[in-house]
């Protein structure tokens, strides 16, 4: 279950960053318990799902560095 279930943290982490609200980025990533992937999300990342800020994918799709970041939340 670990590969899937990395699979669907990706997917729930990047729908976050795409703006999308943390229980409903996770019931649509495929977990059944919010407090399951709560649990899962801050093992896998290091930091709860509600710690990831909204627009940190570019529009390319690749992650903001964490200079770029920084420089967001001084806005």
């Amino acid at each position: 279950g670990n590969y899937i279930t990395n699979k669907r943290l990706i997917l729930a982490r990047r729908m976050i960053a795409e703006g999308k609200p943390v229980t409903q980025a996770c019931y649509e990533a495929g977990f059944t318990s919010y407090s399951n992937f709560s649990r899962a999300y801050k093992k896998c990342f290091g930091e709860t799902a509600g710690q990831k800020t909204r627009g940190t994918l570019k529009e390319d799709g690749r992650e903001l560095s964490v200079v770029e970041k920084q420089e967001l939340m001084e806005e």
